[in-house]
């Protein structure tokens, strides 16, 4: 299933730049820098967003494959844990924009 592995590399490098532009939008704005905090903030947004739609993507695919092929016990592991990983990043991501 290498198509579900490029999606959860893909999600990765996602959610690796939102969190590094929502780290550079704190730092902006804890200098009192707004414009550069605003467009680190929406750069992260961006990022964050994409990762969702790659998400949703990786989704819809799963449950086509799943219709028609058993997926080995290893490989379900691997993406419930990529899944899992998605939600407590995206969630500390927007937990980062929203201060």
């Amino acid at each position: 299933m290498r198509k579900i592995k490029k999606y959860v590399d893909m999600i990765d490098e996602e959610l690796t730049s939102a969190e590094e532009y929502a780290e550079s939008y704190i730092e902006c704005k804890a200098n009192g820098d707004s414009q550069m905090s605003s467009r680190f903030y929406d750069m992260a947004n961006d990022e964050l967003n994409h990762s969702i739609t790659i998400h949703d993507l990786a989704v819809k695919d799963i449950d086509k494959i799943s219709a028609v092929f058993n997926a080995p016990p290893e490989m379900r592991e691997k993406w419930e844990k990529s899944h899992q990983d998605f939600i407590s990043r995206s969630a500390k991501i927007k937990s980062m924009l929203g201060m």
